[in-house]
């Protein structure tokens, strides 16, 4: 028998759903028969897991829920001394410019970032506690300057606090005419008045640097952009065997300090 190709395209629609047609019944007898029946058996195997597991009560008594809370407040002390031994092992590896810390100890110094004129305690041991973690101190004001301000804390000692961009001054109402916000320039009005203290414990990456600063930055003395940065000093590596005294220190950590 002769294969006649011309006849085949002509005629290749009524060809391809001849062959389709079967094709597709078979698939579908496939499905409904082999496919169908693997499924019910999963189905029943999870059917059966779950039934299995009906009978076991839910643990959520109080004692239990203080159990869960206690290994959760354990994993996160375990988190801060992670931050803090990655702290330590990169505080030596980059530094400020040795005549920048020294004139503001950018490392480890104290800037605050919120003060609050309080009416003081009738007594010192009645002070509100000074929370190091939560970086909270108060005490009495001393001097106050354009760059920084000095207080007197519950031991009697001067602490410095250097101002930050930004800094916020509130005062409450029994200390001044109306309370609320006001300047740092304002300060100084409140020399022997009781001040809480919310502040960071050196200058960290990328901070803002006040108009002191950058003036006092190793050639940066012409920069006038009031988005300048910390990040933008040239930072120096410490020489071998180096110390971070207060006469030279030149340590900054690149990771978050540690509570």
């Amino acid at each position: 028998m002769k294969f006649d190709k011309d006849t085949l395209l002509k005629h290749r629609f009524w060809v391809l759903l001849g062959v389709s047609i079967p094709v597709a019944l078979a698939g579908i007898v496939i499905l409904l028969t082999s496919v169908a029946g693997q499924i019910s058996a999963e189905t029943k195997k999870l059917n059966d897991s779950l039934k299995s597991l009906s009978g076991v009560p839910a643990d959520n008594s109080p004692e239990k829920i203080e159990d869960k809370r206690k290994q959760a407040l354990e994993a996160m002390s375990k988190q801060d001394k992670v931050w803090g031994d990655a702290y330590r092992a990169q505080e030596d590896l980059y530094g400020w410019p040795a005549e920048v810390e020294r004139r503001f100890t950018f490392h480890d110094g104290y800037f605050a970032n919120e003060v609050q004129v309080l009416k003081a305690p009738a007594k010192k041991d009645e002070w509100p506690e000074d929370k190091e973690k939560e970086a909270l101190k108060h005490g009495v004001v001393q001097d106050v300057y354009k760059d920084y301000f000095t207080i007197k804390d519950r031991d009697g000692k001067d602490v410095n606090f250097q101002r930050t961009v930004g800094v916020k001054l509130t005062v409450a109402a029994e200390e001044g005419a109306a309370g609320g916000a006001a300047a740092y320039e304002d300060l100084k009005n409140y020399r022997g008045k009781f001040v809480a203290i919310a502040y960071q414990k050196g200058k960290y990456f990328n901070d803002r640097l006040t108009d002191s600063d950058r003036r006092s930055t190793p050639g940066r003395t012409r920069r006038r952009s009031t988005r300048f940065s910390a990040s933008s000093i040239r930072w120096t590596r410490p020489a071998r065997g180096s110390s971070s005294s207060a006469a030279g220190r030149t340590t900054r950590p690149t990771t978050r300090r540690p509570g």
